[in-house]
């Protein structure tokens, strides 16, 4: 048996070197009425929930007297 040098395999000899992809490139559409609508929206949503925990604190409140109103009648019969 005789030695033979082993030789590497050059795989893909023939091919063209890679390039890398090319990305699209993003175009933003920029709208001021919607930019506008956006940032008013904070203002907006925080006088919703400021007008909802006034309306809660006033149901408490009604509650609150109700319940010593019955409780001060109750008290009464006794």
């Amino acid at each position: 048996m005789a030695k033979t040098k082993m030789q590497p395999k050059l795989l893909n000899v023939n091919r063209t070197p890679h390039r890398p992809k090319k990305r699209k490139k993003i175009t933003l559409v920029f709208d001021e009425t919607k930019r506008k609508e956006f940032l008013q929206g904070f203002r907006k949503r925080k006088l919703q929930r400021q007008q909802r925990a006034k309306e809660e604190l006033q149901k408490q409140l009604k509650e609150e007297k109700k319940r010593i109103k019955h409780e001060v009648t109750y008290i009464r019969y006794l």
